[in-house]
């Protein structure tokens, strides 16, 4: 069929439903008029998809009106409108249904008008239910052909509607299903929205460490949950990544956190989206719209005597939505900075959390309701800043590390401890959980067995939390930069924490062409990290030549862009461990040059997934033998580190093991040492290959054939007498 031909048979079935065997289609009454005279409310029909809102104790109330200007009609008693409310809304308590709860009264004519009438309906909202739960529809019905009831046949009489409307059974235009065609019975629905306010659910740091007094408050409310909250300690140096969580019973209500009274230097994190659970989060500013393709179907009706056939196409728009959520984090960073007061200071602060109902102000043809954004009740918790005991502080591993294979080595990380009371290195300890403690210094490897019994298989650990793994590495007690993070005082929003680095920067000059740099950072960049080296001006307006070495012997590569000069590290070893020493980097020019205002960066030095931070760090004049230990925000007391590496052995799998850690001040043993533990698993039926090893050895191995190891396992290669040492298989085993 043409699309003329489809238009033109379109527009025919339509005029056919608007005028049926002379009688005029009826509808809504749109705009208040001819209210004179029935009440001093206008009869205004509410558009489709209204929502009335309310909180509880509310009245809502609307109208639902119609005309029908047919003159052959003979009167009002052939019209009326169908109310349709399913069990849901009667089952969700919301409302009582009653004298006091839902009321729908009969249809009633116009005074002097016949051709036109209107129900009322009236509900008391008395509980929260949610919005899709409390769906109101009502239909315009009029009879078709009131003056031959008798005659209809039985496929064309419809019995839920008019009969319950008009007190008989009637001959109407319906659909295949025994539905009121709405081509000609115009249909709406309107929802009703119990508004209720948001709540926090529960307070509580990352680290669960910091917890130190867990409560619940009881809901007050049949809407409300309970809540969680923790009062925390955070001791100096640490970061409090404190979890704020806040949930909104409405589904399309946007909410978010609010806090008051935080301590100086604290801040709320980004607005983070999360499932009901709060397990996964992702970052989602408040009033966020998102690009949706919305599709219709608009459908017209094949006429069959007085049954319509309905038939349906797609139309598809794209549109800009709201992207509301209703599960929402922020989280608290707070860090105390370097103070030596003994004393704690404690800190209240509220949190609340408010939605933007006010979207759904009403204010059109006098219908209802006036909203307004809710706040939810404040619910308030402490922050104890402890500053005279040592702590374990970032960078930290996550406590959950990732899983570990046989033969293969973990990736090495760094436990790190801070004390701004402790004078000496050799006074801050971080002692694995187990240590008998004296004044000692652990050596690199398995400490000594005198000293400690965490790294003997056959000596049980003196915490039951703790498990080490046998031939575990427990690295040194060594000297360690701490520098608080950069936080803005009282800022509402703090977009990311950027975890590395760089501390502290010098350079020294010998000579007109010769510059020394030593850049400290918290953490080893990258092999191939650029160092952006800018404010060194040459002499000539020319480029100079620059040649530059690592560590006096290491040849680097160079380039001059924007003023800038850019130096591309070739590091020997790259642990991602904190440095024991800066990187330092001397520069060679075949001409004289000046340093006006110099600073450096490193630039997108990957590490673990995360980036150096691009921030410029000033370049400090200064020798060469500066002792850096003591600079930066730590020089009013002491860091240190230890690293940990491990490669798991063959009868280690399946197990899991607890690596716990203690920030210890051997002069003050009153003080509260920091405690933490760090989980790890080691996967069973996985394996790393060691040189000689073949499909057939791993098959002995793991009591399975080598066809079965070949097939499931590519990445080996298809040599079956040797594989690659250090590729990993899988599916080795079948339990």
């Amino acid at each position: 069929m043409s699309l003329f031909k489809r238009v033109l048979f379109q527009w025919m079935v339509l005029a056919t439903l608007r005028v049926c065997s002379g009688h005029i289609a009826p509808e809504f009454i749109n705009v208040g008029v001819n209210c004179t005279g029935v009440s001093s409310n206008c009869f205004v029909t509410p558009p489709n998809d209204h929502v009335f809102w309310g909180q509880p104790g509310d009245q809502i109330k609307f109208f639902s009106a119609m005309r029908q200007d047919n003159p052959s009609d003979q009167g009002s008693q052939y019209r009326g409108i169908f109310f349709e409310i399913n069990s849901t809304f009667y089952n969700s308590k919301a409302v009582n249904v009653g004298s006091q709860g839902l009321s729908i009264p009969a249809f009633m004519p116009f005074p002097n008008d016949v051709t036109k009438g209107y129900r009322e309906f009236t509900a008391t909202l008395v509980d929260f239910a949610p919005s899709n739960d409390l769906r109101v529809c009502f239909q315009a019905l009029v009879d078709c052909r009131p003056t031959d009831e008798v005659t209809c046949p039985v496929s064309q009489v419809a019995y839920s509607g008019l009969k319950q409307v008009l007190g008989r059974q009637t001959c109407c235009i319906v659909n295949p299903d025994g539905s009121y065609n709405t081509n000609f019975y115009p249909k709406r629905c309107v929802n009703l929205y119990v508004a209720v306010p948001p709540q926090i659910v529960a307070i509580s740091p990352a680290d669960d460490n910091m917890c130190s007094t867990r409560r619940t408050i009881l809901p007050l409310k049949s809407w409300e949950k309970p809540v969680s909250v923790c009062d925390v300690t955070v001791n100096n140096g640490q970061l409090l990544r404190l979890n704020i969580d806040a949930v909104d019973m409405n589904r399309e209500d946007d909410i978010d956190v609010h806090a008051t009274g935080l301590p100086n230097g604290a801040v709320l994190g980004p607005r983070m989206c999360c499932d009901e659970n709060f397990t996964a989060c992702h970052e989602l500013p408040m009033g966020s719209m998102t690009e949706t393709t919305e599709c219709t179907n608009p459908c017209f009706s094949e006429a069959s005597g007085y049954a319509f056939s309905p038939k349906c196409g797609s139309v598809c728009t794209m549109r800009y939505a709201r992207n509301p959520c209703r599960f929402v984090r922020r989280q608290l960073l707070f860090q105390p900075g370097s103070n030596e007061s003994k004393v704690a200071q404690v800190v209240s602060i509220q949190a609340y959390a408010q939605d933007d109902s006010s979207r759904l102000d009403t204010n059109i043809n006098g219908l209802c309701c006036h909203a307004s954004n809710l706040k939810g009740n404040a619910t308030e918790f402490s922050v104890t800043a402890q500053y005279n005991n040592p702590a374990l502080i970032e960078p930290l591993p996550p406590t959950r590390l990732p899983d570990a294979y046989v033969n293969c080595p973990i990736p090495v990380f760094g436990v790190h401890a801070f004390s701004v009371l402790t004078k000496n290195f050799s006074d801050l300890q971080i002692v694995p959980e187990g240590c008998v403690f004296n004044s000692y210094t652990l050596a690199e490897g398995c400490p000594d067995q005198s000293l400690c019994t965490v790294c003997l298989p056959a000596i049980t650990c003196t915490n039951a939390q703790c498990k080490f793994p046998v031939g575990i590495d427990i690295g040194s007690n060594l000297p360690y930069i701490w520098n608080s993070y950069e936080l803005s005082s009282h800022s509402s929003v703090y977009d990311a924490i950027t975890s590395y680095y760089i501390i502290k920067a010098y350079y020294n000059k010998p000579s007109n062409s010769l510059l020394n740099l030593a850049v400290y950072s918290n953490i080893v960049p990258a092999n191939g990290t650029v160092l952006v080296v800018e404010g060194v001006q040459p002499s000539s307006p020319s480029m100079s030549k620059v040649s530059c070495l690592l560590d006096d012997k290491i040849g680097l590569s160079t380039q001059w862009v924007n003023n800038a000069l850019r130096i591309v590290l070739n590091l020997e070893k790259s642990t991602g461990l904190t440095p024991l020493k800066g990187i330092n980097v001397t520069c060679h020019f075949e001409e004289s040059f000046s340093l006006p205002s110099p600073n450096v960066s490193y630039d997108s030095s990957l590490v673990g997934g995360l980036k150096f931070s691009k921030i410029p760090v000033p370049l400090t004049q200064c020798s060469m033998n500066c002792d850096v230990h003591a600079l930066g925000d730590g020089s009013r007391g002491v860091g240190v580190y230890r690293a940990i590496r491990w490669t798991p052995k063959k009868g280690q799998e399946g197990k899991d093991y607890s690596l716990c850690f203690r920030a210890v001040d051997t002069k003050n043993i009153s003080a509260v040492a920091s405690f933490k533990c760090f989980n790890i698993r080691v996967v069973k039926c996985k394996y790393c290959a060691l040189p000689g090893d073949s499909y057939t050895s791993l098959a002995k191995l793991f009591f399975t054939d080598w066809f079965q190891i070949w097939s499931s396992n590519p990445n080996l290669g298809g040599n079956p007498d040797a594989i690659a040492p250090g590729r990993r298989a899988g599916i080795l085993c079948t339990d």
